[in-house]
């Protein structure tokens, strides 16, 4: 748990805050930067052109473009403000999917774990 946290802080000085008014249907890009966990725990962390995975907000719904088949992925969607969370299990193939989430305004996050236990992290607020 509290490499989690100290993933979020981290990200959070690395990518600047987007927000989005949840009536809008405009795509919003979500960075998606890479993070890994080295060896004795250090952090490791990777420009977003090294990341397999592409999202944008449109609406209530994230979509996901998975550049290359990545296997069995866990995929947790959380709202930060209000506690809301999702948790999900892709076989992520090369292609698109879609999270529908229901807009709620607040920060939200989501990432992405590996099979090989790479972490793939995106936040943006809804307004």
């Amino acid at each position: 748990m509290k490499k989690i946290v100290l993933l979020l802080c981290c990200i959070a000085t690395l990518i600047s805050n987007t927000a989005l008014n949840a009536a809008t249907d405009d795509p919003l890009p979500i960075p998606i930067p890479i993070h890994e966990i080295g060896e004795e725990g250090t952090i490791i962390f990777r420009g977003p052109s090294q990341c397999p995975i592409t999202c944008f907000l449109v609406g209530e719904t994230i979509e996901v473009t998975f550049l290359n088949s990545l296997g069995t992925v866990t995929v947790e969607i959380e709202n930060q403000t209000t506690g809301e969370y999702a948790q999900t299990l892709v076989n992520a193939i090369a292609g698109s999917t879609a999270f529908l989430i229901f807009g709620t305004a607040g920060h939200w996050t989501i990432m992405f774990t590996l099979p090989s236990g790479a972490r793939y992290l995106g936040a943006f607020e809804i307004n």
